[in-house]
């Protein structure tokens, strides 16, 4: 699997099932309610889209930083108040 999209589900967290595919390319979890995305993320080497648009996200963490492969990372209509300096 390469793709994986969800969105309008009242997740409040992010879902650790999506580390069940390790080679994700994209990642889409938009309108999810989620609020912090685990520092594990990076996990997901093979990411080249993270669109983590419409939810409730205040922080990223650092880890955001150690994706080599990551061309796109949508972060629209989120409460983000600082971005990691990575």
């Amino acid at each position: 699997m390469y793709l994986l999209r969800i969105s309008s589900q009242p997740f409040n967290y992010f879902p650790k099932e999506v580390f069940r595919y390790p080679n994700l390319k994209e990642l889409t979890l938009q309108n999810t309610n989620i609020n912090t995305i685990p520092i594990d993320i990076y996990l997901l080497e093979h990411l080249e889209v993270l669109d983590l648009s419409n939810n409730n996200l205040t922080s990223l963490p650092n880890t955001i930083g150690d994706f080599k492969k990551l061309r796109k990372l949508i972060v629209r209509n989120n409460k983000l108040n600082t971005l990691p300096a990575s």
